[in-house]
Order: structure tokens, then sequence, then C-alpha cells
């Protein structure tokens, strides 16, 4: 348990670190996917949002989710390597998505 957490301490001092000490042109960069940069403070973004969603205290380790987050956005690479994101059917599917959750708002 003290390893896990001294994990996450020292994951959150790099992040706030390179956050820091980020250079005028943007954020650290945490990744490269297909030439794209992904910057650290958007993972940090996301593991902080969806953190307290997970009950499952195996799942909120820090280097899991960041393999959870590496595939997610080796996906989305080949989604739109693979022209998704211009298919009518997906488009369709997208909006009754977006539909269905405006609804409820």
């Amino acid at each position: 348990m003290r390893i896990k957490i001294l994990r996450q301490t020292l994951f959150f001092a790099f992040c706030g670190l390179a956050l820091t000490a980020r250079s005028q042109k943007g954020d650290a960069i945490l990744m490269t996917i297909d030439g794209d940069p992904v910057p650290a403070n958007e993972f940090e973004q996301v593991y902080l949002k969806n953190i307290d969603l997970v009950t499952d205290d195996s799942q909120k380790d820090i280097d899991g989710y960041l393999e959870l987050f590496k595939n997610y956005k080796l996906k989305v690479a080949e989604a739109k390597e693979l022209g998704y994101q211009d298919r009518p059917d997906l488009k369709r599917e997208l909006r009754g998505y977006q539909d269905q959750l405006a609804d409820s708002y």
C-alpha cells in the first residue's frame, strides 16, 4: 500500500514539475502517438477526473491507468488512420448518442 501511495505521489510530483518547467512552446510531452504529442497534463486531467468513478482499488494504480490511456490513444489514432471519422454510419450513431445524452440534461 505504501509503495502505491509513494508511486502516485511521485507521479503527481513529476507532473507538477513537468508542468511548471514547461517550455514556451507548450506543455511537457508524456508520449507521442503517430507523431502527435500527448501532453502530460492531458493524462493527469483524465486520471483525476475518472479516478473517483473507479470502485476497484486495483484499477486506481497509476501504471495500469497509464497503460489504459496509451491503449485508448492508440485506438483513436488507428480509427483516424482508417477514416472512421468520415463514415456516415458512425456519424449517425454518434449523433444518436449525443441526442440521448442531451435528453438527460
